[in-house]
């Protein structure tokens, strides 16, 4: 077990989901962020139902845990977060575009390089929730080359995650400002047509609950979920 006054990280050799075993009760008597880790995991989940994450030994497994006070309206803007931190601890090759796909997975080109899921629990007589973000990162030597990253330290990359969470729950109104201005640098649908209800569109960014925005011709339409569009190269 590594600890820090922040933050605990526990590691397993081999769980079913590190999402589902941190949503299990005993993982209550820790009041700060708590990290579980694992090796590999047999039955990791997704935002799909029905579909499960396939990890290959050497990918980087985890799930984290803490209390909030942030608002449903503010808990979406974790996963970009996390997924900008996710890019800045990449060892990227020259030229190699690393982008987030709305609402919650990072690509290499084309191919999906992680994935990020976010539940949440509300605590009875009081405003706080329980926050459980679950990440898969592709960097097993068993994947092929264009669909797996390297990065330059685990242990960065959860010192980050909390120090970022921290400043976002400290200002969550200014964070969100900054998350909207720097969401379209990151955007993997911004090179994209985007069709709704037949009519081309183009992504605009994020609205303030963290949800994305299309438009043509000064319509602008929020996406609440990917279902509702399809997109294609210029």
């Amino acid at each position: 077990m590594y600890k820090k006054q922040i933050y605990t990280v526990k590691s397993f050799e081999c769980l079913e989901s590190t999402q589902s075993e941190i949503m299990l009760k005993k993982w209550d008597k820790y009041e700060d962020f708590l990290f579980l880790e694992t090796e590999s995991q047999t039955k990791g989940l997704t935002r799909k139902k029905n579909t499960l994450w396939h990890s290959k030994k050497g990918d980087i497994l985890f799930s984290l845990r803490f209390k909030s006070k942030l608002l449903s309206s503010q808990i979406m803007f974790l996963n970009f977060i996390i997924a900008q931190q996710i890019i800045k601890v990449i060892v990227s090759s020259p030229g190699a575009i690393l982008k987030i796909k709305w609402p919650n997975d990072v690509y290499l080109g084309k191919e999906k390089v992680a994935g990020i899921l976010t539940n949440v629990s509300s605590l009875l007589n009081t405003d706080e929730k329980i926050v459980y973000i679950g990440v898969g990162i592709n960097t097993s030597q068993d994947r092929s080359k264009s669909s797996r990253v390297k990065i330059n330290s685990k242990w960065l990359l959860f010192e980050k995650i909390v120090e970022k969470i921290k400043r976002f729950e400290d200002n969550p109104s200014l964070y969100t400002k900054k998350i909207q201005k720097s969401f379209t640098k990151y955007d993997y649908f911004k090179d994209m047509h985007l069709i709704h209800k037949n009519k081309k569109h183009k992504s605009i960014g994020i609205d303030r609950s963290g949800f994305l925005l299309i438009g043509t011709r000064g319509e602008i339409i929020t996406i609440y979920d990917t279902k509702e569009i399809q997109y294609i190269k210029k």
